[in-house]
């Protein structure tokens, strides 16, 4: 370790330690939050680490009975762990208990442009080491942060806002091997939040030109509608029955019609149909799904009762297929959000990546207590995948073959997602798939924010999760008889209008008009400064410039970077590039790849995306009756 590490190590006395408490304490003051700064203050230092002299001058401790660094040369012993462990792409490094701070500095030392995340469940040992070293240099770096005494489940929101790309992660051998249900437990979120990083990168660019052409697609509609916040707290203590399209729902379908009357019942775009043919119309169905397939759910559900619960970004035949009232929720896009700045806001639900996810926190927010939920298995029992009778059973059925009958397609159904077991319920174990265990994970987390949204399961095969106990149907069916109620609350939402008028389609309104205009110049904008600046690198990348031409390309790119960072719809152009950046961040943590060449991808990609926004910009303009304006 450098002199400036070894600087504030000084002999181990009392007052030592409270002058490194103090310091240490100081300068968390300026880096953490205001409840875990008080989270320390409450609990007192243990006395299971032992500080030990070395012949380095440098303390190493013992924590019950075992060495956490070298007796000899701690710091040194520290660097080498990070030598050995860090992969080379890793851009964030995620620490499992702080110890004495060595490995961090060591880290830090090493990897000048890279971040630290210190997962840190022991607070009481983590103040013994704050009395340990002065260790105010690498508290106040910039490039550490630190979740002490939480649940490692509230970590991928801490990763989320780094940003954080390429993780590896870092264990104190002694530690780890005296705390391993924790460090199992930090495994397991990692995975899980690696997983739902890869899915949502792979969703994007699948299906993110279909979110931005349906959005456009649906402005009249999302100009009128009003959105699910003037539900908030309605059914204030009501109890909700969320029908999910699990296997499990056969076993509660027979009973639909008698838990209906006890609770407000939601239902999701897959489990309409089998809510119908039950003889039960829910008082809320929830569809935020893009893709056509997904609207063929409805086929004849289209009674006109249920409350639309959606998106605006859904196919756009849902809104035609399920005539009834609608309210929109808040999108989760950039155009979607500027939008919704012009018309008014619609009310934020949460989104997991499943439509049970959205229905969920729907019947949460309106005030539901408590939820049961039906049919969200999150894994295949029996190896079944849905109910009996689903659209897609039935499609199995209807294209299947001699040569590939329906038995075919439903076992690569469940060996394409590579099942493995999981417990379940029960007691037991139930198949399931990476895909089906982020959802598990958002219930648990969702279960930690919102301890008082009660919620049970009805299904004893479903996947355990954690702190959404085992129910039976006959507990809500024993409840009392709330349907009249229900029914009162939902009349004043059923009558007023959520709709444009039927007959053709409306003209857009004179803000969205000309929020459109602006739009379309804007991208107009962005896509020839894009198609310049791709034009600039590959001239860069070409045969090589003077040095005084090269100072005029490298002059105008910087000029071209900072109109596009100044434009008000960067945001949207760029956001069918996620993927790709995120990729080419990624590699970049591996010191490999062409900086040029990075940089000549983006600038395509750019400006594809501002010039598919641009069309879909005039198209509305020339549907809603106005002529695009180019700003200068």
């Amino acid at each position: 370790m450098g002199k400036s590490a070894r600087k504030h190590d000084e002999p181990h006395s009392d007052s030592n330690e409270s002058r490194h408490l103090r310091r240490n304490l100081r300068a968390l003051r300026s880096i953490l939050d205001p409840e875990s700064y008080a989270l320390l203050a409450q609990v007192t230092p243990s006395d299971c680490l032992e500080l030990l002299a070395t012949p380095s001058g440098l303390p190493t401790a013992r924590w019950k009975g075992a060495l956490l660094y070298s007796a000899h040369e701690p710091y040194r012993d520290a660097a080498r762990l990070i030598e050995r462990e860090i992969e080379a792409g890793a851009r964030t490094c995620v620490f499992h208990h702080f110890g004495l701070g060595y490995h961090l500095q060591a880290f830090l030392a090493r990897y000048p442009d890279r971040i630290a995340v210190v997962v840190e469940p022991d607070i009481p040992l983590f103040l013994e080491a704050l009395k340990a070293r002065d260790l105010t240099e690498l508290l106040e770096s910039g490039r550490l942060h630190l979740v002490l005494g939480a649940d490692p489940d509230v970590l991928p929101v801490l990763l989320d806002s780094l940003h954080a790309t390429h993780l590896s992660v870092v264990r104190i051998r002694a530690l780890a091997a005296k705390d391993r249900d924790a460090f199992d437990r930090l495994d397991l979120v990692l995975q899980t939040y690696l997983s739902r990083r890869e899915i949502n990168r792979n969703t994007l660019a699948r299906f993110g030109r279909l979110w931005i052409r349906n959005l456009f697609r649906n402005l009249p509609l999302v100009a009128v509608a009003r959105g699910t916040q003037e539900l908030q707290g309605r059914f204030a203590g009501t109890p909700a029955l969320l029908l999910a399209a699990g296997p499990s729902l056969d076993e509660v379908l027979p009973h639909l019609p008698r838990l209906a009357e006890r609770a407000v019942v939601i239902a999701v775009d897959t489990s309409l149909r089998a809510a119908l043919k039950a003889g039960v119309v829910p008082d809320f169905v929830v569809v935020v799904d893009p893709q056509y397939w997904n609207s063929r759910h409805l086929d004849g559900c289209g009674t006109g009762e249920p409350v639309l619960i959606s998106e605006s970004s859904t196919y756009p035949s849902v809104f035609r297929l399920l005539g009834g009232p609608l309210l929109l929720c808040a999108s989760l896009f950039p155009l979607g959000m500027d939008v919704e700045r012009i018309v008014g806001p619609k009310g934020r639900l949460g989104a997991g990546g499943s439509v049970a996810t959205t229905a969920w926190d729907f019947a949460r927010v309106i005030g539901c207590r408590p939820i049961y939920l039906a049919g969200l298995d999150l894994g295949m029992p029996d190896l079944k995948t849905h109910f009996s009778g689903g659209f897609f059973e039935e499609r199995t059925h209807t294209l299947a073959t001699r040569l590939a009958p329906a038995e075919g397609m439903g076992y690569h159904a469940l060996r394409d997602g590579a099942p493995f077991p999981e417990a379940n319920n029960e007691g037991g174990e139930t198949l399931t798939d990476h895909r089906l265990i982020i959802y598990k994970w958002w219930f648990e987390n969702q279960m930690k924010l919102h301890p008082e949204a009660q919620t049970f399961t009805l299904s004893p095969r479903g996947l355990r999760i954690e702190g959404i106990p085992l129910r039976s149907w006959r507990e809500l069916a024993a409840g009392a008889v709330i349907r009249p109620e229900v029914d009162a609350r939902l009349r004043a939402l059923r009558e007023a209008p959520s709709r444009p008028p039927a007959a053709g389609e409306p003209p857009l309104p004179p803000p969205l008009s000309r929020y459109l205009e602006r739009l379309s110049g804007e991208l107009e904008g962005i896509h020839s400064a894009s198609l310049r600046a791709r034009e600039l690198v590959e001239r860069l990348q070409g045969a090589r410039p003077r040095e005084e031409e090269r100072s005029q390309l490298v002059g105008e790119l910087e000029e071209i970077d900072r109109t596009l960072r100044e434009s008000s719809s960067r945001e949207i152009a760029g956001f069918l590039l996620q993927g790709a950046a995120e990729e080419i961040l990624d590699r970049r943590g591996g010191e490999k790849g062409n900086p040029l060449a990075d940089s000549a991808r983006l600038y395509a990609e750019l400006s594809e995306s501002a010039a598919y926004h641009l069309a879909l910009t005039r198209r509305a303009l020339e549907r809603g009756g106005a002529r695009p304006v180019k700003i200068p």
